[in-house]
């Protein structure tokens, strides 16, 4: 298990390559990870799932189940989020809402797994 406490806890067991050393692992620039986001102040437990494929500029992140989907495409300059919601005209409808990305805010992929540069390993 991996656990990193920042704003909120995560834990995770990824399916990566990581390089063993005394410097701070690199992950792989391809990857798949399942763990849960816990944010104990909000009571929030949220399952979660995540893919990357830095190269190809795709990552995709799954909460509940896959009941809720986000993917991040700077292959084609968008993210979008796939959610189920109800509204006054329609009830457990399946939405799609998509974010464009600029010049000044590209889409990039998103990466689950922290930036270990400058940590040191204590043992």
């Amino acid at each position: 298990m991996l656990g990193i406490f920042l704003a909120a806890a995560i834990s995770c067991t990824a399916a990566a390559s990581v390089s063993v050393s005394r410097d701070a692992p690199e992950w792989s620039a391809k990857y798949s990870v399942d763990g849960v986001l816990d944010i104990p102040f909000a009571e929030i437990s949220e399952p979660f799932e995540a893919f990357l494929d830095a190269a190809a500029g795709k990552s995709r992140v799954d909460f509940y189940g896959g009941m809720d989907k986000t993917y991040q495409r700077a292959d084609l300059g968008f993210g979008f989020k796939v959610v189920p919601f109800s509204d006054e005209r329609a009830e457990n409808q399946v939405g799609c809402f998509v974010v464009n990305g600029t010049e000044e805010n590209p889409i990039e992929p998103q990466s689950v797994l922290p930036d270990l540069k400058g940590f040191q390993l204590k043992g």
